[in-house]
């Protein structure tokens, strides 16, 4: 998903390498540290479908935003 090549993909991959998927988790509950408690007794599957889910969606919202050529 995060990926080389650009400075902001250079720094996604060292924020990512650092925390892993808590960071996922930090962002699945914005933040909310009672919230974050709940999601890491969650199954861990469910937790990745919900975020792959989300990255797709993320992935599909900016293709169709790129002005058609």
């Amino acid at each position: 998903m995060y990926g080389g090549g650009t400075t902001e993909g250079s720094v996604a991959i060292n924020y990512f390498d650092k925390w892993g998927f808590y960071a996922s988790i930090y962002e699945l509950a914005k933040g909310d540290h009672f919230y974050i408690k709940k999601l890491l007794k969650e199954n861990i599957i469910e937790l990745h479908v919900t975020l792959a889910i989300r990255n797709d969606t993320n992935k599909l919202k900016a293709e169709l935003s790129k002005p058609k050529k």
